[in-house]
Order: structure tokens, then sequence, then C-alpha cells
């Protein structure tokens, strides 16, 4: 994990571009890029179902796979997904674009895929339909109720039948009279003996998925009338059929011609011989000898466990604006994430930001929305709504670090996708987009933007994550520059503050900072330095800045430790003094709990 980490930090677009660029600078894995190379070359004239084989014998990931211990399950979704590749490009001419576009579709809806299912050898039974036996083998089988015949699907009264080749089908009364028995016409007739045959040669098929699951026995049962008549389109008339077996009988004979390959006179020769086997065919099914328990015992001791059913999570993902949320207040971060108050959030935060009496935090909302889905498209009829798209295309700007001379036609490209199509008026969009250059041109002709641009190792929207314990820690640094054994963090903020509230308003926002750092630190051993730069772009010449000692970290780490605890138990004090910026909050700043 380690070294695919290093390779993830090399210059290139794609990893492909990085692991290239690891391998020039390193002179590492170059029998990789000569594999990768070669299957690239051949993918697009390679049968795909061969070219996967190809690949895991080359990277013997079986091999991996089978040393661990849920390996023989991994090992048969991967066979499963062979099959599926395989009957991908049986249904019609298929091309490899498609087949990739399938592979995303189904990683997308992997939740309605089941694991391939894997014959279990030990000493249980398995009950299965015939449907999920499909591919396994067991010692022994039975199927049950054999004598069951295959239900008609016909087209019935007062209903109607869409069918691809003769239309729509119903019954209909003759004459109208709704009180007669309906008819059917011709086609019906012909619809439903097509139907039947189909279902029957489906039914078939599945007797024979039945019975070829046997590798050492097969116990076929049924119940039948006294003179051991079996009902037509059974199972049991499949057999009876077949093999032109009387039931009355104590055993039926089964012979075969079969083909023998010996090895003679230093060559081998194919001979004929005849082949049988007597299969038992039992009348009677001896009482299975045991202890039945009758209900009307009261000599059972019987234990009841009637403890509550205790949730212990584990492998939460916690974020820099989880943090920060709670460390606001408990309650409030109950309210948005564990009763899922997303959207209602959200909606306070446009009323906030129309309130005087209330402050806006502009979090990293990225973040959550990564992690949450929360990716719904807002209708942009008020400043709030606004003011969230302004942030958003000033982030992509510095990200995509688009020069001065050409953000205009990103931004308008930006707002004609995100904006236009609602209804806002042409001259509110033009200010919009005018307030939008000011900032930038104002940030880009401060002495901090030229500071920043000194450095020459640094990433743009950088996510970091990490094992903490039985939990992970996450986030998204708009900037994190490398320098020797100094890490700088930074941080843009698009608030509308005035330069007076700055430092105020930062306090909450180095929460997040300093949990940015830790991070950092835990992934970038060599870093002994850290420093927090947040910058305001209304107000760039005055950046607010925090150096940050590695002997702060034990205590961040125990901080952390102590929230997961807390919401695990689901200990959610209130915080009372933030109730006065909370969105939560009622009139007279008092809280939504009460």
């Amino acid at each position: 994990d380690s070294r695919i980490f290093e390779i993830s930090l090399m210059q290139g677009r794609t990893y492909w571009e990085k692991l290239q660029q690891f391998t020039l600078d390193k002179g590492e894995f170059k029998n990789v890029i000569e594999l990768l190379k070669e299957n690239l070359s051949i993918a697009k004239s390679y049968n795909v179902t061969t070219l996967l084989r190809k690949i895991l014998n080359e990277s013997n990931l079986l091999a991996v796979l089978s040393a661990k211990p849920n390996g023989k399950q991994e090992i048969a979704n991967i066979e499963k997904l062979i099959k599926l590749s395989i009957n991908f490009f049986s249904q019609s001419f298929k091309t490899l674009y498609d087949y990739v576009v399938f592979l995303k579709d189904s990683i997308e809806q992997i939740e309605d895929e089941a694991q391939a299912a894997v014959a279990e050898e030990s000493n249980s039974v398995k009950i299965m339909t015939y449907h999920q036996s499909k591919g396994l083998e067991y010692g022994a089988v039975f199927l049950y109720s054999c004598n069951e015949s295959l239900k008609k699907d016909s087209i019935k009264a007062k209903t109607v039948t869409v069918n691809k080749n003769f239309g729509l089908l119903t019954k209909v009364p003759h004459n109208a009279d709704y009180s007669s028995e309906y008819n059917a016409a011709p086609i019906i007739g012909i619809s439903n003996l097509i139907t039947e045959k189909k279902n029957l040669a489906e039914f078939k098929r599945l007797f024979y998925v039945g019975i070829t699951r046997a590798k050492d026995y097969l116990f076929i049962s049924a119940t039948v009338d006294k003179d051991n008549k079996c009902n037509a389109n059974s199972f049991l008339s499949f057999l009876q059929d077949g093999l032109d077996i009387d039931f009355n009988s104590e055993s039926v004979t089964i012979k075969s011609p079969q083909k023998f390959l010996l090895f003679d006179n230093n060559q081998f020769n194919s001979i004929d011989k005849e082949f049988s086997t007597d299969i038992k065919i039992l009348h009677d099914v001896e009482t299975f000898p045991g202890h039945w328990i009758d209900e009307n015992e009261t000599d059972i001791n019987k234990t009841f466990k009637i403890d509550r059913i205790k949730d212990y999570p584990k492998g939460e993902i916690i974020s820099a604006t989880k943090i920060s949320v709670y460390k606001q207040c408990p309650l409030k971060y109950h309210l948005t994430y564990d009763l899922g108050f997303a959207p209602l959030f959200r909606d306070y935060k446009k009323w906030t930001l129309n309130s005087k009496s209330k402050k806006k935090y502009e979090f990293n909302e990225r973040e959550d929305a990564e992690l949450f889905g929360l990716n719904e498209i807002p209708d942009y009829k008020n400043i709030a709504e606004l003011a969230d798209v302004k942030g958003r295309i000033i982030h992509a700007v510095l990200q995509m670090e688009i020069g001065k001379n050409n953000f205009e036609d990103f931004i308008d490209s930006v707002i004609k996708q995100e904006i236009s199509i609602f209804n806002i008026d042409e001259k509110r969009i033009t200010d919009f987009k005018v307030d939008i250059i000011a900032d930038l041109k104002n940030f880009y002709g401060s002495r901090e933007f030229s500071e920043l641009k000194k450095y020459h190792t640094y990433y743009n929207e950088y996510e970091i994550y990490t094992k903490e314990s039985d939990y992970f820690l996450y986030g998204i640094i708009d900037k994190l520059i490398i320098n020797g054994d100094k890490a700088v963090i930074v941080d843009y903020k698009t608030d509308s503050v005035t330069e007076k509230d700055l430092e105020e308003k930062s306090i909450s926002y180095f929460n997040q900072l300093r949990f940015y750092s830790y991070v950092v630190s835990r992934l970038f051993k060599i870093i002994k330095f850290f420093e927090l730069r947040l910058i305001f772009i209304k107000h760039p010449q005055s950046p607010q800045i925090v150096n940050v000692d590695i002997k702060e970290f034990a205590m961040m780490k125990g901080e952390i430790e102590t929230m997961v605890n807390a919401i695990r138990s689901g200990q959610y004090v209130k915080n009372l003094k933030h109730c006065q910026d909370c969105n939560y909050s009622m009139r007279n700043n008092l809280c939504i709990k009460l």
C-alpha cells in the first residue's frame, strides 16, 4: 500500500501516467509496464475473457487470493465475473468499450449483485432453489416433490398480455355480454401453445440442473397415487419417459455403451464397452430414529436472552468537517449526521446567510458530498445558493491554476452550466460574474499569491485519508505545500466577511486545519513543522497563520478518540454557547431540542 501511495504522488493526470513516470525515475516495475503495454496493444483484437484469464495468470492473483482467509469466496467471485463476461459477449456484437461500460455499471450497482455461491464441504444441509445451485456440486443431492406438474401460464379473462410478436392479447365477452364466459381468439391459442412449450423446455432444463448437482448420491423423491402413476409434465414424468421406468418394480437398470481409451502396443485404441447400473426404487421410507419433542412436554429447560441487541460500529469515516461541527456542538453533529438532517441543514444555511444575527461558516461541503452523496442540484433562487456557487467556481479556478487571462472564459462556461438554466435575470448574473472576477484579480495581484507561487512541490485539492484505530480520518486540503521537512496547509475561504472579523471567523476554521495537519503528519513522517495558512479571498493581504507544534498531535489524537467514543455511545451534550451561531437554534437563540 505504501508503494501504491508513493506512486500516486508522481506527476501525471492518470495513475497509468504516474506509474510510467515512477518507473522512469526509480527504474522499478519495468516488467509491469511491459506487460501492461502488451495487454493494451492486444486488448482491441483479443477475446476479452481470454484476455482476463491471461491477466490473471500473469499477475498470479489467484495464487495470492488462495492464501487469504476468504480466498475461496474471492476466487469464486472472479470465476463468476468471467462467466458473466462470457454471457455478455454471447448476447450480441459487443466491443471492448461496451464491456468497460458494463463493468462500470456493475460496480455502481454492486449491492444488487450477490457474491458467487461457494459450495461448503462442511457437515451441514444446504437448502436452495434450482437456480441458486447452478455451477455447484455436492456429495449428496435430494430433489423432493418431483411429482408436481408444471403450472400452465395461459392468458386469463379480464387480463391483458403484451406479446412482442402478436401484440395485445386478451379474452373478450361474446356480443358484449360481460356476465357470460369470455372467449379467446385463435391467436391466443397459438400464444398459449408457444408459451407452454417454452415453459416446458425451461422446466426440463431445471430438472437437468438439479440431477447434475450430485457428485456421489442422487435421491429423487415424490408422492404418487396408489397405482404409482405420475403427473404429466412433472420431473417424475420426464424420468419415466426417458428411462421407461416401471415404478411398481424394485429397481431400474440403465445400460449404455461407453467409449474407453486403452493404451496398448505403444498406441491408444478406442473401444466400446457396455456399462450398466442398477437404481433402487424405494416405496417406503424408514422413520428417522430419534426423540421427537412433544409440544405438551413441560420439562424442557428454555433460556431466553432478553438483553438489548447492541450495535458496535466501526470503520466510520471522520472528516475535518465532522470534527469542526462536533467541536461547535455535539448535538449539532447528531442532528446533521446521525439523524440525516443534511438537506434541512442546507436549507437553514440559506436562511442563515440572510440573517444578520447569525454567522455562516464555509466548511468544506465537498467532503460530506463525497462521503454521503449529497449532490442534488439546488435551484439557485436566493443569495445563499449563489454564494455556494461562487465558492465552488473560485475553488475550481485555483485548483486548476487557470491563468488571469483565461479564467473569465472558464467562469463564463461554469456560470452558463450552473446558473443560466434557472430563472435569474441577466443583470444579476453579470453582477455575479463581475464580483467573482474582482475577487480573483484581487487575489492574483496580492503578495500572498506571489508567495505561494514560489513553492514547487504542492498538491491542489489533495485528498488525505488514513486509518486510526478502527475508524478512518479523511479530508480534502485546498493546497498542500511540501518544503523540505515543513508542510504548509492552505485553505481558501470565499466568505463575505469584514477585515475586522477575520480573526474571530478563523477560530472554527483552524480546528479543521489542525485536523488536516494531524493526518498529514501520519502520512508524511519526514514533516517536522506545520504551518496553517487561512486565506480569505476578499482579504488576501491579511492571511491568518498558525504554526502547529508536533507535540499537539498527541492531544489531537485524544480529542478525536474521545469524540468517536462519545458518538458511539450516543452522548451528545449541548453547547449552549454556540446557539447564537447555530443553524438549528430557534427564536431567541434557543436550541431546537428543548
